[in-house]
């Protein structure tokens, strides 16, 4: 049998809890973009794409904030919502591909990693049970450009994709 190692490097009594689990409390939240995933819906009629940011500073740094856009849903008005979401977000990042498909959309995801965004979430009450509060984002906007930061080269016309439109999205 091995030996035992001592972890004498780790002390928990100098360690302290950063972070506290109260309620993120309604407001815009400077964000980076952390993650996203493609789930299937409670009801299994669909699938959304889950969107998870990360509260850079404030009394909230460090806590996780979800978007839920449903791109497939038997629910018209749901996808209709999740698609100007998702140009919302597009605009936010400064998108200016055509997302074709899946593989388009899943490449774009990937490459937003890192980006910071402000995102203005609300508390809400479930509708089916009203005790219950979810946290919503509302929308999510491009971060304040600073009078110091470069303005971005313009791309050629054919690479650029009028994303206010979310009819152009492939979803």
């Amino acid at each position: 049998m091995p030996e035992e190692k001592e972890f004498s490097f780790f002390d928990p009594s100098e360690e302290t809890v950063s972070s506290s689990f109260d309620p993120i409390k309604d407001g815009t939240y400077e964000c980076v973009f952390n993650t996203h995933n493609w789930k299937e819906t409670n009801a299994g009629t669909g699938i959304y794409l889950e969107m998870e940011f990360v509260i850079m500073g404030g009394d909230f740094d460090g806590r996780l904030v979800w978007n839920r856009l449903n791109l497939v849903n038997k629910n018209e008005q749901a996808v209709q919502i999740a698609r100007e979401q998702l140009a919302e977000f597009c605009r936010a990042v400064e998108c200016t591909v055509v997302l074709t498909g899946e593989k388009e959309l899943l490449q774009f995801m990937a490459n937003c990693w890192g980006k910071k965004v402000m995102v203005k979430v609300q508390n809400k009450p479930r509708k089916n049970n009203p005790e219950q509060i979810d946290l919503v984002v509302r929308s999510v906007k491009r971060m304040p450009v600073e009078a110091s930061t470069p303005k971005p080269k313009k791309q050629k016309e054919s690479d650029t994709t009028d994303v206010k439109d979310p009819d152009a999205l492939p979803f």
